[in-house]
């Protein structure tokens, strides 16, 4: 209530209102925004979504900058169509030690955006745009789609799990696992932060539920569930497309110091592939973007700077 409130009282200020013009023309030239202090600014993105129903990506220098900025969005709209686009890694891509929960946020993005729908805010920053993401086109042909009520048994489920890397264990307790027990099989997808349990009737899906690793509880129930292996895995594999390219066209990129965002992802590419060349990390130049380049695929969008204190 009170989150509406707000945004209310900021659409009435004329500059909002002229910001609203600017949407609306659909130019591709560069928009600076001066004036705005801490959540004022995500209260200006909420209202923004509001009036131009599309995809809005806002970059922020830092992770935990951007991680404040969706907690802020979040508590003024809900966390309906308000996504946060992690880095794979639990660093950054320097380290390669992958965070399997930050796959599953990512995979919940692309999923999200390849379903063709369109009105979202998605909030990152600069370790994890410049990571590449697996394809449309790998993304639909590598996603397995089960429905209650469905012919399908127990030794086919087990060969896809297979083909997509799934380790078979006695317990799920992460993304890219599953173990079968008689008539029942337990898998974790990538899709998703909780498994699901899969009841067969011989080669029908008799009852499809999400359950807790923790205690073992169902927590809910479904009709129809998608089994994605890790995205990040694949985008190794194949080819790649960035970030900015796989979000739609008529997408709003809101920035905060962009020229320090690009300076950053390029600071980050070459220590990584100096890092490569001394053996200490595998060669990631394939799946990673320079800072020059997420500047080039973005002058063709929106660029909208949310100010803040700039760097020095």
């Amino acid at each position: 209530m009170a989150g509406n409130v707000f945004r209310e009282i900021y659409r009435r200020h004329p500059s909002f209102r002229r910001l609203e013009e600017m949407l609306a023309a659909n130019s591709a030239e560069p928009v600076t925004i001066h004036g705005l202090t801490g959540s004022s600014r995500s209260i200006v993105m909420a209202g923004a979504l509001s009036q131009q129903p599309t995809t809005h990506v806002v970059l922020l220098p830092e992770k935990e900058e951007a991680a404040y900025f969706y907690n802020d969005l979040t508590s003024l709209m809900g966390d309906d169509n308000i996504f946060f686009f992690p880095g794979t890694y639990k660093r950054s891509v320097m380290y390669e030690q992958t965070e399997p929960a930050n796959i599953i946020l990512r995979a919940e993005v692309l999923n999200f955006l390849s379903s063709g729908r369109r009105k979202c805010i998605i909030v990152s920053y600069p370790e994890s745009v410049m990571e590449k993401v697996i394809s449309k086109t790998s993304l639909k042909k590598n996603t397995f789609f089960i429905k209650k009520g469905a012919k399908l048994s127990i030794e086919f489920l087990e060969e896809v799990l297979r083909e997509y890397n799934f380790q078979r264990t006695d317990f799920v307790y992460e993304p890219g696992q599953y173990a079968i027990r008689g008539s029942i099989t337990d898998l974790f997808s990538y899709s998703t932060d909780k498994p699901y349990r899969i009841d067969f009737f011989g080669e029908e899906v008799d009852s499809i539920r999400s359950f807790s690793p923790d205690d073992q509880l169902s927590l809910q129930l479904h009709d129809e569930i998608q089994i994605i292996p890790d995205i990040q895995l694949l985008a190794f594999q194949e080819n790649a497309d960035s970030f900015i390219d796989f979000i739609p066209p008529s997408s709003i990129i809101w920035s905060d110091n962009f020229d320090y965002i690009v300076e950053k992802t390029d600071n980050i590419w070459e220590q990584a592939c100096s890092r490569s060349l001394k053996g200490e990390i595998s060669d990631r130049s394939d799946i990673i973007i320079t800072g020059r380049h997420l500047e080039e695929l973005t002058v063709s969008g929106l660029c909208l700077p949310l100010p803040k204190k700039i760097r020095r």
